[in-house]
């Protein structure tokens, strides 16, 4: 018995080691993970004074964007002891030159530094100044502190030329000869600092679409350096047209129970023509509709069919299914005459006679498709310049219907052509000064007298075969010092939603591809009185606006 309790009592002597080496091994392993972390943080910190500010950039520059390289324009440089002087920094990418950095000296009784980058010789000798941003990236320059002047022979900017956006920015780096020099600190101007300005670091920020100059200079004047900059206007991110109108060109429909049917929606814009609709029947065991629009009649009954849009709006027919045939005995297209312009399109409708005839689906042909092409629901697009008819049929061709389409270069009179700068100045109706006020009163021949408020539409069409970029200048002939104030449509978006001068309406560099065009609303307003409360009322005043549009080839 003996024998056996102490084999027990060595059973479990020798289970509570295991036990408690096992927990001993769980414990290094925990703590190896903890040093592992820690190592891992402090990796990630440089040493020395730490001062890490968050990366701030204009217009989202920065936006999931990292520093990828920090680096100096020379390798070392020179100062007076006693003296002080930025330290420029290049970053990669440029965006990010207004970024906080950590700086550090290696001997401080030498060279200090601040959060700024900014150093003062403290002693005779050298230290080396480490930059690091909060990735990680590093960069170095040796800085020798001397009690001999050297003055600065020659100041090179680079670049000596740059274009930018207004908002963003870009790093101006000035290389000095010679590398001795110790009156090192520069001073940093703009020609007109609300087209662009620049800090003490030469980091430049565009504000408005103009160019300016750049000047850098040494503290006494005796060295001067300049760089152009050119600011370009950010184009303003247009908004996505929407469907302002919906509707059915048919309010009641006639089929014949088993037959089938296209249903045709009048889309405005007919630019969102092919936009995906919803389609719902109230009863789809009369009248089922698929994705598309297509009816089909299953027994006799009347249904409402309801079309609708992804922001609500919505249309709704009436389909009544009959066991009766009743035949198409006309067919009447409107317009009588479809003009069109290159790449543009217009809807013709279709109205069927009589109204209950149940053989409705309607065949849209083109006499010729590399003229003018027409779809299944009788919206036509002009190819290129001519003449073709387009028609309209029933499936068994025993009703037909002609019109005649005319395509033409521009989708109405009131279009401005775009030409090449060399060409000569666009016109409006064969002349370059539109007059929307004159002595001739009372809206005679579209001719609007001052005392209107009024809109005025026109467009911008690239009728040329490569992309181009234009401006548009509004000049004003004022001799009755008549007080107008404006607002300004692009593509049913304002770029302009507020009253201001002609003198303000002006834009440049609009983008615009091959064949494509650009719609503007003019709206106007007399005011006479300073607080633009009262509308002028003289009839006998004359204004005029010369509305002037400029254009050039763009690389794709």
């Amino acid at each position: 018995m003996k024998a056996k309790e102490k084999e027990l009592k060595d059973s479990r002597d020798l289970i509570i080691k295991i036990v408690l080496v096992i927990i001993i091994i769980l414990l290094l392993l925990h703590n190896c993970s903890l040093m592992r972390e820690k190592n891992k943080y402090q990796n990630n910190v440089p040493s020395g004074n730490v001062d890490i500010i968050d990366i701030k950039c204009d217009n989202n520059q920065c936006k999931n964007k990292e520093i990828e390289s920090l680096s100096f324009s020379s390798k070392s440089v020179t100062i007076l002891k006693g003296d002080s002087l930025n330290l420029v920094v290049l970053v990669k990418p440029s965006e990010l030159a207004s970024t906080k950095f950590t700086w550090k000296s290696s001997d401080t009784k030498v060279v200090t530094v601040d959060a700024n980058g900014r150093i003062k010789g403290i002693g005779l000798g050298t230290a080396t100044i480490t930059v690091t941003s909060a990735n990680g990236k590093k960069a170095t320059i040796t800085v020798n502190v001397t009690n001999e002047s050297i003055p600065v022979e020659e100041i090179k900017l680079s670049p000596s030329s740059a274009t930018i956006k207004a908002g963003s920015t870009t790093q101006i780096s000035a290389g000095i000869k010679p590398d001795n020099a110790t009156n090192r600190e520069l001073v940093w101007s703009s020609s007109d600092p609300s087209i662009a300005s620049v800090d003490s670091k030469g980091v430049v920020k565009g504000i408005k679409a103009g160019t300016v100059t750049i000047t850098a200079r040494t503290k006494d004047g005796k060295v001067v350096a300049s760089s152009t900059i050119t600011v370009e206007e950010v184009a303003p991110t247009p908004t996505p047209m929407v469907i302002t109108s919906l509707s059915f060109t048919e309010d009641n429909i006639t089929i014949k129970k088993g037959n089938s049917l296209g249903l045709i929606v009048e889309i405005e814009p007919i630019e969102l023509s092919s936009t995906k609709l919803t389609w719902r029947s109230s009863d789809s065991s009369i009248v089922s509709v698929d994705s598309n629009g297509k009816i089909t009649g299953l027994k006799k009954g009347t249904v409402t069919i309801t079309v609708s849009t992804n922001d609500g709006k919505s249309a709704t027919c009436t389909v009544t299914v009959t066991d009766d045939t009743v035949l198409v005995e006309s067919i009447t297209l409107s317009p009588n005459k479809v003009e069109v312009g290159v790449g543009g399109s217009k809807q013709v409708i279709a109205t069927i006679e009589p109204s209950n005839a149940t053989n409705r689906e309607i065949v849209w042909t083109s006499s010729d498709s590399n003229i003018a092409v027409v779809d299944s629901n009788g919206i036509v697009t002009g190819i290129k310049v001519g003449t073709v008819n387009i028609t309209a049929s029933t499936t068994d061709s025993s009703v037909v219907a002609v019109i005649i389409c005319e395509v033409d270069n521009d989708d109405d009179s009131d279009t401005f052509k775009v030409y090449d700068k060399e060409k000569p100045p666009v016109n409006w109706n064969g002349a370059t000064d539109l007059k929307i006020f004159t002595k001739s009163i009372y809206n005679i021949d579209g001719v609007i007298a001052p005392e209107s408020s009024n809109t005025y539409e026109f467009d911008v069409k690239n009728s040329t075969d490569y992309n181009i970029k234009y401006d548009i200048n509004f000049i004003e002939s004022n001799t009755y010092n008549i007080n107008m104030k404006y607002k300004l449509r692009k593509n049913n978006t304002y770029i302009i939603d507020h009253y201001v001068s002609a003198s303000e309406l002006n834009i440049t560099g609009q983008l615009l591809n091959v064949g494509n065009k650009d719609v503007y609303y003019l709206e106007w307003k007399w005011i006479s009185s300073s607080n633009d409360t009262s509308i002028g009322t003289n009839p006998q005043a004359s204004y005029g606006l010369q509305i002037l549009v400029e254009a050039e080839s763009v690389n794709e």
